[in-house]
C-alpha cells in the first residue's frame, strides 16, 4: 500500500526535475562585464608573487584588463619560478588569463588548450592583438 503512495510521488518529482532547463551561454555571444574600480587583484598563484610588476589596461577610462610582468629576481634569491624574467601574461578584467607575452616580445592568445600567435614586438603594440583595435589603449601600474 506503500508503493502505491511512493510511486505518484516518485514520478511527479522524477518530471519536474527533467523540465528544468539549462543553458549555457558561449562565450563568443556573452559581453564581458565591465571590471569593478578597486577590485582586489586575487591571492591565487601566480597572482602576487614577489618582483611581478602588475598593469592595469584601461579604454577611455574603463579598465579591459591587466599584464602580469615578471620582472628579474635579485642575485642570490631563493624564489623558484617557471618564467624567466619579462614574460608577461595578459588577463581580462575578471583576472583570467587570456594570452602571454615571452621575454623575447612574441605574444600568443589562448584559443582553448592551444595558443594562436600575435606577432612580435613591445607590450604596447601587441596590446591591440588582445583588447581590439577601438580606442586608445592606456597602461597604467597598479598598485
Amino acid at each position: 500500500m506503500a508503493s502505491r503512495l511512493i510511486v505518484p510521488f516518485a514520478l511527479a518529482a522524477l518530471c519536474a526535475c527533467s523540465s528544468f532547463h539549462y543553458e549555457e551561454s558561449s562565450p563568443v555571444t556573452t559581453p564581458e562585464p565591465e571590471a569593478i574600480e578597486g577590485l582586489a587583484i586575487p591571492d591565487s598563484p601566480p597572482l602576487r608573487e614577489p618582483f611581478t610588476t602588475y598593469l592595469k589596461v584601461t579604454r577611455d577610462g574603463v579598465t579591459v584588463g591587466y599584464v602580469v610582468r615578471y620582472d628579474a629576481l635579485p642575485a642570490g634569491s631563493s624564489i623558484e619560478r617557471n618564467y624567466r624574467a619579462g614574460t608577461m601574461f595578459v588577463e581580462n578584467n575578471r583576472f583570467e588569463r587570456i594570452g602571454f607575452i615571452t621575454y623575447l616580445g612574441q605574444g600568443y592568445r589562448y584559443h582553448g588548450a592551444d595558443s594562436q600567435s600575435v606577432g612580435q614586438g613591445p607590450l604596447e603594440r601587441l596590446l591591440p592583438s588582445y583588447f581590439g583595435e577601438q580606442g586608445t589603449l592606456e597602461v597604467t601600474p597598479l598598485h
